[in-house]
C-alpha cells in the first residue's frame, strides 16, 4: 500500500525540482502526522485511495508507523468519524497511541449518526478517562448534558477538583451540575473541599442518597440540619454517626430528647462526651431503661462527676465490682443519706471494716452523750 501511495504523489507533481521540495517537507511530515499531511495535501485521488482501504491504511501506516504520533486533531477526528462503528477497537488504539486533547468535547464524534450514539459515548469516556481533555466547566458540563453522572465524570471531577473549583463562580455553572456533584462518586477528600467551596442548600432528600462517609462529612462541616426525620433515617444508613451527629446539634438535640429514641450504646457514648453539660448528661440518661442497664454502662455512671437518680446508681452499684464500687460511691456520695454509709462500706474490702466500727462507734457515743445531757436537770 505504500508504494501505490508513493506511486500516486509523484504522478500529482510534474516539475521535478518541486517533486523534491514537496518531498522533503512531506517525508519530514510523514513520520509524524501520516494521515494529517495526506489530507493537508489536498491532492483528492490520493485521499480517496487512502480512504478506500481506510481500514489498512489505519493498521499498516498510522499504528504501525513508530513515530507516527503526532496526528492534529481534524484528522483525528476524521479517522473516528470512518471507523466507527465497525472498527471500534481500531478507534480506541489510535486515541491511545496520538496524545491529542480537545479543546470542546463536542468536536469529537459530532458528524457520527444517532445509530452509533453508543460508540460516540465510549469516546467520550475515553476523553475524559484519558486526560484528553481540556479541563473547562463547559466541557464537563456538555458531558453531564449527554451522558449523566457517569463514573468516568466523577473521576475526571476527582482528578480537578482544584482546577474547577479555582473556577466555581463561572457562569455556564447549574443548580443542576452542583446537586449532581453532591451525589457523585468521588473521594472523601474531594467531597469535603466540594461542598466546602459552593454554597449549598440545607440538605432535604433522603440521606441514602448520600452513603455514609458522605453524611459523616456533612456532619462535620455542619451542612446537615438537625432533624427528627434525619435522626430516626441514620439509625438505617449510618447509626455510627448518630453521636456526632447529637453533639454537632447539641441544642437541637437535647431539645429533641422525648421525641426520638436512643440505644444503649449511644447514651454510653454521649454520657462520656465531653460536648454535653451535666444536666444535659441527667436528661440523657433517663433516656435508659434501668432494667437493662448493662455492665458497660455501670462503669460509666461510676465515673460521673455530679448527683444522678439513685435508681441508676443503686442498679450500678449491684452490677460492678468491687473495686469499682469504690468509684461510683465516692462520686455518687451525695445521694446517700449518712446512716446508709456505713452498710455501704460493709460491702466493701475489710480494710474498710475498722472505718466502719469507728463510724457506728462515733454515732454510739454522741447519742449516749446527747441521752446523758437530756437528764441533766
Amino acid at each position: 500500500m505504500g508504494r501505490n501511495i508513493w506511486q500516486l504523489l509523484i504522478g500529482h507533481f510534474q516539475d521535478p525540482m518541486f517533486i523534491i521540495l514537496q518531498f522533503q517537507v512531506l517525508m519530514n511530515a510523514l513520520k509524524y502526522k501520516h494521515y494529517t499531511s495526506v489530507l493537508n495535501l489536498g491532492y483528492q485521488p490520493l485521499i480517496d485511495y487512502v480512504q478506500d482501504y481506510f481500514v489498512e491504511y489505519i493498521t499498516n501506516i498510522v499504528l504501525a508507523v513508530d513515530t507516527n504520533e503526532n496526528e492534529e486533531l481534524n484528522a483525528l477526528e476524521d479517522i473516528i468519524e470512518r471507523l466507527m462503528p465497525e472498527s471500534e477497537e481500531l478507534c480506541f488504539e489510535v486515541l491511545e497511541k496520538e496524545k491529542v486533547v480537545w479543546d470542546d468535547i463536542k468536536f469529537c464524534c459530532k458528524g457520527v449518526s444517532e445509530e452509533v450514539a453508543q460508540s460516540k459515548k465510549k469516546m467520550w469516556d475515553f476523553l475524559l478517562s484519558h486526560s484528553r481533555l481540556r479541563c473547562t466547566w463547559e466541557n464537563f458540563i456538555a458531558y453531564y448534558e449527554q451522558y449523566g453522572s457517569e463514573a468516568c465524570w466523577a473521576e475526571y471531577f476527582d482528578e480537578n477538583i482544584d482546577f474547577l473549583l479555582n473556577d466555581i463562580d463561572n457562569p455556564v455553572i447549574t443548580d443542576e451540575i452542583l446537586s449532581a456533584l453532591i451525589f457523585a462518586d468521588i473521594t472523601e477528600e474531594s467531597f469535603r473541599k466540594y461542598i466546602s467551596s459552593v454554597k449549598l442548600e440545607p440538605y432535604g432528600e433522603s440521606l441514602t442518597k448520600l452513603g455514609k462517609m458522605k453524611i459523616k462529612v456533612m456532619i462535620e462541616e455542619d451542612l446537615l440540619p438537625y432533624n427528627i426525620s434525619f435522626w430516626d433515617e441514620m439509625d438505617d444508613t449510618a447509626s455510627e454517626y448518630r453521636v456526632l451527629y447529637a453533639e454537632r446539634n447539641k441544642d437541637a438535640f437535647v431539645a429533641s430528647l422525648d421525641d426520638i429514641a436512643l440505644k444503649d450504646n449511644e447514651i454510653n457514648s454521649l454520657l462520656q462526651s465531653e460536648v454535653f453539660a451535666s444536666q444535659e448528661k441527667k436528661q440523657i440518661l433517663s433516656k435508659l431503661d434501668v432494667t437493662i442497664l448493662g455492665k458497660e454502662t455501670a462503669k460509666i455512671i461510676k465515673e460521673l462527676n455530679f448527683t444522678i437518680n439513685r435508681v441508676y446508681t443503686d442498679t450500678a452499684w449491684n452490677i460492678l465490682e468491687e473495686d469499682d464500687r469504690y468509684a461510683l460511691l465516692l462520686n455518687q456520695l451525695d445521694a446517700y443519706k449518712n446512716e446508709e454509709l456505713p452498710d455501704l462500706f460493709a460491702e466493701l474490702a475489710s480494710v474498710y471494716h475498722q472505718l466502719i466500727e469507728r463510724t457506728r462507734h462515733k454515732f454510739f457515743r454522741l447519742e449516749s452523750l446527747m441521752g446523758q445531757t437530756k437528764k441533766q436537770p
